[in-house]
């Protein structure tokens, strides 16, 4: 497997992450929408946050002219 494929392998586990505590944080809530709506920020936060982290490191890969 090349570098791309195991930061992009990272990337989809790092999402599985991010989904699971969201789900718990979500959840966890217990309607209260306030908290839910903390919960949906942090998460789009971390996708944010992940995808650029993945984008750079696959920029990082490139060589240098």
């Amino acid at each position: 497997m090349d570098d791309k494929a195991q930061i992009q392998e990272a990337y989809g586990a790092m999402i599985q992450l991010l989904f699971n505590v969201f789900f718990e944080s979500y959840t966890s809530a217990h309607g209260d929408t306030e908290k839910e709506r903390g919960a949906e920020e942090r998460f789009k936060g971390g996708l944010a946050h992940a995808r650029h982290i993945r984008d750079r490191a696959i920029a990082l890969l490139q060589p240098e002219v």
